[in-house]
């Protein structure tokens, strides 16, 4: 299931065209590609299988499926003609090859006094890449040959909080040459909850890699979508005119993921939700709601339960206090399991806050220490009092947890059907917002969280 704002803009797209199409026997667009890149040519809704499209050099290679590839630098005109009429002409000015293809950080708001992992993405021709910043230079400490390409690799420390802005150069036939290509870094931060303007985690780009899967060409129509929708990668729509590489490594199809998520879209919408509301969040709750909306797109920001639960942290919340019940004290552990890390013991009689009234795995309340630590102990361990504690206002901390995990878990349903690998995502999400979990085990519900009935009956969980 696909972003909805990009199945908006294919049809968008294919009704413009159409409509112009209908208007002049030719319309003339001019584009561009790099030698090397592909573009997909959607051809106008109710075109007969008479046209077909027509290059008049052979700069650009037409290939199955309505794709072309730029083969040559130079001009290329290609039409979508029959025998009698030409509907499209576009007139491409094709581009020497881009040495550097991708780049992007791991961690574009590290914590302060770790490393950030700089990454570049090149063909075989380049001898090397470096990365500038703040009048300095950083040239790659390792290299992995990936295929086709070259992945170049340097860590760099980042000291203090001030954004900075990073170029990347490669060396070539005995000199530097720059790239274009930048990677903007936010400056330092930490995983307490601020309004402070955030990037997808490593960790985060990994669990939507694994739930996405991989697409090392383009594919022809995603079969959960009742639109057409073409993808690549982990997940990236391609739009129509939308340049692109086809045929990519796992590596990448990560970079790419990156650029996706910080610089186009994503981020950005997440960010400015939250921010503009004034609410403050961590890491692990606006990596959620990032993999989220990559998912199945921004439009619950608009008008939904979901938004109105989440700007219902704005209001004032209470929840409950409970003392240690068992002489020997109780362990809080980092999950609702006997089994799991534990975090810390508390001695009897001590205080902690139950953050939700649900039990998590049958038997377990998450709380939160005199401390500040989070995590799971046994309902039988502790007496939950009559005192309350008042939640902070404006924190995603204060969200109601089981409005907030019942409503995400109602997001699974693509092409009008109840999907068990959508409920098994919301669920992973649901973990991650609530308790930093990026594990991709949703399909064994290990909290137990109550299933919706739509559902329910096919997975007998």
């Amino acid at each position: 299931m696909k972003k909805l704002f990009t199945l908006t803009l294919i049809s968008l797209f294919c009704v413009f065209i159409h409509t112009q199409c209908s208007h002049a026997d030719k319309n003339t667009e001019n584009l561009s590609l790099s030698v090397g890149q592909s573009m997909w040519l959607n051809k106008p809704e109710g075109t007969g299988d008479d046209f077909r499209w027509v290059c008049n050099n052979n700069n650009l290679l037409i290939e199955e499926d309505d794709i072309v590839l730029a083969k040559e630098a130079g001009q290329a005109t290609l039409q979508l003609k029959n025998d009698n009429q030409t509907l499209l002409q576009y007139d491409f000015t094709i581009k020497d090859a881009e040495t550097v293809r991708f780049a992007y950080a791991d961690n574009c708001r590290p914590e302060e006094g770790k490393s950030i992992n700089f990454f570049a993405i090149t063909d075989l021709s380049a001898n090397n890449v470096r990365f500038s910043f703040d009048g300095k230079s950083v040239e790659s400490k390792s290299k992995n040959v990936d295929d086709n390409v070259i992945v170049w690799q340097s860590d760099i420390l980042v000291s203090d909080n001030k954004p900075f802005t990073a170029t990347i150069d490669y060396f070539k036939d005995g000199s530097w040459v720059k790239s274009g290509k930048t990677i903007h870094i936010l400056g330092t931060s930490s995983n307490e909850s601020s309004l402070c303007e955030r990037c997808i985690s490593s960790q985060c780009v990994d669990f939507i890699a694994k739930w996405e899967g991989f697409l090392a060409c383009l594919r022809k129509c995603d079969p959960l979508s009742r639109f057409k929708v073409r993808d690549i990668g982990h997940g990236h729509v391609v739009l129509p005119l939308e340049p692109f590489y086809n045929n990519i490594t796992m590596s990448e199809a990560k970079a790419l993921l990156f650029e996706i998520l910080n610089k186009d879209y994503y981020a950005k919408e997440v960010n400015e939700f939250l921010i503009s509301n004034q609410i403050k969040f961590n890491q692990n709750q606006f990596d959620a709601l990032v993999s989220f909306c990559y998912n199945l797109g921004t439009k619950w920001m608009e008008d939904s339960n979901l938004k109105n639960i989440i700007l219902d942290c704005k209001n004032p919340h209470k929840a409950n206090f409970a003392t240690v019940a068992y002489e020997r004290g109780i362990n809080v552990r980092s999950e609702p399991s006997l089994s799991a890390k534990i975090i810390k013991a508390i001695p009897f009689g001590e205080e902690v806050v139950v953050l939700s009234n649900q039990k998590y795995n049958d038997n377990w309340y998450h709380v939160k220490t005199k401390s500040g630590l989070s995590g799971f102990c046994f309902d039988e361990g502790l007496n939950i009092t009559s005192k309350e504690y008042a939640l902070p206002i404006n924190f995603l901390e204060s969200i109601d947890r089981e409005n907030f995990t019942n409503t995400v878990l109602k997001y699974h349903h693509g092409n009008y059907k109840c999907l068990r690998g959508l409920l098994f995502r919301r669920i992973d999400e649901v973990e991650m917002f609530l308790f930093g979990d990026y594990k991709k085990d949703g399909n064994i519900n290990k909290l137990k969280f109550p299933i919706p009935d739509c559902i329910k009956e096919s997975l007998a969980m």
